[in-house]
């Protein structure tokens, strides 16, 4: 689970935060974003989500970043990981993780593709 307002991560796609934050006034804590527009402009709606939303908004993401590694496994043939290359492997880890934060990104500021 993200830590929304974890000064080293993104609070819309986990990605690494860039010293862009959002907070309202008089507000204690900051959300801190990376710099993809998305982000930015999903801050301020996430700012006061409530955590049960973003819980079901990260495992739909969680799901897609999923979707994509098998999507990579169909490509090329394979379902065993013990037959992957090292590059395979690594691929495979990248198109999770990647497709989560694009997910994130994406459901957060409104751009829901399920």
């Amino acid at each position: 689970m993200i830590d929304q307002f974890n000064p080293a991560v993104c609070g819309v796609c986990a990605r690494a935060a860039l010293g862009h934050g959002y907070a309202p006034k008089n507000a204690s804590k900051i959300l801190w974003v990376c710099d993809d527009p998305k982000c930015i402009q999903a801050a301020k709606a996430v700012y006061v989500m409530k955590q049960d939303q973003f819980t079901r908004i990260e495992s739909r993401a969680a799901a897609k970043g999923g979707d994509a590694g098998i999507e990579l496994l169909e490509t090329i043939g394979k379902t065993d990981f013990a037959q992957l290359t090292i590059d395979e492997w690594s691929e495979f880890r990248r198109r999770i993780i990647g497709g989560y934060r694009t997910a994130l990104a994406n459901d957060m500021s409104g751009k829901v593709t399920l």
